[in-house]
Protein backbone atom coordinates (compact mmCIF):
# COMPACT_ATOMS: atom_id res chain seq x y z
CA UNK A 1 0.00 0.00 0.00
CA UNK A 2 2.76 2.29 0.73
CA UNK A 3 3.27 2.74 -3.14
CA UNK A 4 -0.56 3.57 -3.36
CA UNK A 5 -0.08 6.57 -1.00
CA UNK A 6 2.76 7.98 -2.74
CA UNK A 7 0.70 7.73 -5.93
CA UNK A 8 -2.06 9.94 -4.44
CA UNK A 9 0.35 12.36 -4.09
CA UNK A 10 2.04 12.12 -7.56
CA UNK A 11 1.65 15.28 -10.05
CA UNK A 12 -0.09 13.12 -12.90
CA UNK A 13 -3.74 13.51 -11.92
CA UNK A 14 -4.63 9.94 -13.52
CA UNK A 15 -1.92 8.20 -11.56
CA UNK A 16 -3.81 9.59 -8.36
CA UNK A 17 -7.17 8.64 -9.62
CA UNK A 18 -5.89 5.23 -10.48
CA UNK A 19 -4.68 5.37 -7.26
CA UNK A 20 -7.33 6.33 -5.03
CA UNK A 21 -9.91 3.89 -7.09
CA UNK A 22 -7.55 0.58 -6.49
CA UNK A 23 -7.26 1.58 -2.90
CA UNK A 24 -11.18 1.54 -2.95
CA UNK A 25 -11.16 -1.93 -4.56
CA UNK A 26 -9.03 -3.13 -1.75
CA UNK A 27 -11.39 -1.70 0.94
CA UNK A 28 -8.96 -1.33 3.51
CA UNK A 29 -10.27 1.00 6.19
CA UNK A 30 -6.38 2.50 7.01
CA UNK A 31 -6.95 4.01 3.53
CA UNK A 32 -9.62 6.16 4.65
CA UNK A 33 -7.68 9.15 6.25
CA UNK A 34 -5.71 9.24 2.51
CA UNK A 35 -8.98 9.21 0.71
CA UNK A 36 -10.48 11.69 3.15
CA UNK A 37 -7.52 13.82 2.36
CA UNK A 38 -8.02 12.99 -1.81
CA UNK A 39 -11.58 14.59 -1.75
CA UNK A 40 -9.63 17.74 -1.09
CA UNK A 41 -7.89 17.32 -4.55
CA UNK A 42 -7.93 20.41 -6.70
CA UNK A 43 -9.15 17.93 -9.85
CA UNK A 44 -12.88 16.79 -9.66
CA UNK A 45 -12.15 13.43 -11.36
CA UNK A 46 -9.88 12.51 -8.13
CA UNK A 47 -12.30 14.04 -5.77
CA UNK A 48 -15.22 12.04 -7.34
CA UNK A 49 -13.10 8.61 -7.39
CA UNK A 50 -12.10 9.18 -3.56
CA UNK A 51 -15.82 9.67 -2.80
CA UNK A 52 -16.68 6.76 -4.15
CA UNK A 53 -13.97 4.90 -2.61
CA UNK A 54 -15.05 6.13 0.59
CA UNK A 55 -18.41 4.59 0.23
CA UNK A 56 -17.53 1.16 -1.29
CA UNK A 57 -15.20 1.19 2.31
CA UNK A 58 -17.80 1.66 4.10
CA UNK A 59 -16.39 3.39 7.25
CA UNK A 60 -18.23 5.78 9.36
CA UNK A 61 -14.24 7.26 9.81
CA UNK A 62 -15.67 9.20 6.53
CA UNK A 63 -18.12 10.94 7.02
CA UNK A 64 -16.97 14.14 8.36
CA UNK A 65 -14.91 14.27 4.70
CA UNK A 66 -17.89 13.11 3.03
CA UNK A 67 -20.46 15.74 4.78
CA UNK A 68 -17.54 18.39 3.75
CA UNK A 69 -17.41 17.14 -0.08
CA UNK A 70 -21.89 17.72 -0.20
CA UNK A 71 -20.56 21.13 -1.00
CA UNK A 72 -18.21 20.38 -3.53
CA UNK A 73 -18.29 22.76 -6.45
CA UNK A 74 -18.43 19.87 -9.14
CA UNK A 75 -21.86 18.41 -9.00
CA UNK A 76 -20.49 14.81 -9.41
CA UNK A 77 -18.27 15.45 -6.29
CA UNK A 78 -21.17 15.94 -4.25
CA UNK A 79 -23.41 12.96 -6.10
CA UNK A 80 -20.69 10.43 -5.20
CA UNK A 81 -20.45 12.09 -1.73
CA UNK A 82 -24.02 11.19 -1.41
CA UNK A 83 -23.97 7.70 -2.43
CA UNK A 84 -20.78 7.22 -0.40
CA UNK A 85 -23.15 8.55 3.14
CA UNK A 86 -25.87 6.24 2.03
CA UNK A 87 -23.70 3.37 1.27
CA UNK A 88 -21.98 4.02 4.97
CA UNK A 89 -25.34 4.38 6.82
CA UNK A 90 -28.93 5.93 7.21
CA UNK A 91 -28.39 9.24 5.41
CA UNK A 92 -30.70 10.76 7.54
CA UNK A 93 -28.99 9.61 10.73
CA UNK A 94 -25.92 12.02 9.31
CA UNK A 95 -28.29 15.44 9.43
CA UNK A 96 -27.71 15.66 5.78
CA UNK A 97 -29.98 17.52 3.78
CA UNK A 98 -29.83 16.89 -0.06
CA UNK A 99 -31.43 17.91 -3.55
CA UNK A 100 -32.53 15.05 -5.71
CA UNK A 101 -29.93 14.66 -8.62
CA UNK A 102 -30.96 13.84 -12.10
CA UNK A 103 -29.10 10.47 -12.74
CA UNK A 104 -25.72 11.44 -13.85
CA UNK A 105 -24.03 9.56 -16.83
CA UNK A 106 -20.01 9.11 -16.46
CA UNK A 107 -18.07 8.09 -19.08
CA UNK A 108 -15.96 4.89 -18.36
CA UNK A 109 -12.15 6.16 -17.43
CA UNK A 110 -9.75 3.14 -17.10
CA UNK A 111 -7.39 5.57 -15.80
CA UNK A 112 -4.38 6.74 -17.39
CA UNK A 113 -3.80 7.12 -20.87
CA UNK A 114 -1.29 6.13 -22.88
CA UNK A 115 1.51 4.04 -22.50
CA UNK A 116 2.84 6.09 -19.48
CA UNK A 117 -0.28 5.57 -18.31
CA UNK A 118 -0.70 2.29 -18.97
CA UNK A 119 2.79 1.16 -17.89
CA UNK A 120 1.97 2.89 -14.28
CA UNK A 121 -1.96 1.41 -13.99
CA UNK A 122 -0.06 -2.52 -14.63
CA UNK A 123 2.84 -1.16 -12.21
CA UNK A 124 0.06 -0.28 -9.22
CA UNK A 125 -2.02 -3.42 -10.24
CA UNK A 126 0.75 -5.46 -9.83
CA UNK A 127 1.38 -4.01 -6.52
CA UNK A 128 -1.67 -5.23 -5.09
CA UNK A 129 -2.21 -8.35 -6.70
CA UNK A 130 -5.50 -7.57 -8.76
Amino acid sequence: MPALISAIRDEDRRLRRTAVRVLGRIGNKAAVPVLSSALRDKHAAVRTSAAEALGAIGSAAAVPALQEALSDKSKHVRHKAQLALRNIGNLEKWNTQLPNYQSLTHRAVRGCRGERGKRRNEQLYQEVNL
